[in-house]
């Protein structure tokens, strides 16, 4: 019997709409991902706005970044505190968020996302 072949089918021919901020971006991926790590569970084509990306890419891209030293461990805890993401104690700076260390872990996100589209 010959072996079935494993493709990867695309789930949908639509591009997508490209987000406006990288804020935007990041703030749909941690819903997205929050939503699916409690059990949603998504339909390609349902979406109000078709994305031309999954949630998790964006996050996934976030943690490549951190393997390649471009994001620090206090920028990737600052981008997941900032949406409730992680309820990780304080990362040291003071008390409270360090929006310094979330605006540079943004600005290091916006050349990544356009080259791969999903920024506008």
């Amino acid at each position: 019997m010959r072996p079935k072949k494993i493709g990867v089918r695309p789930v949908s021919n639509v591009r997508g709409e490209p987000f406006n901020s990288v804020e935007e971006a990041w703030s749909w991926a941690v819903a997205g991902a929050s939503a699916r790590l409690a059990g949603a569970r998504t339909i390609a084509g349902l979406a109000q706005i078709d994305r031309p990306c999954e949630p998790f890419d964006i996050i996934r891209l976030v943690w490549t970044l951190h393997r390649q030293r471009r994001l620090s461990r206090q920028q990737v805890w600052a981008l997941l505190e900032e949406d409730g993401f992680s309820d990780a104690v304080d990362i040291g700076a003071q008390k409270g968020r360090d929006y310094r260390l979330l605006d540079q872990a943004l600005d290091v996100l916006v050349n990544p996302l356009q080259q791969k589209g999903i920024l506008s």
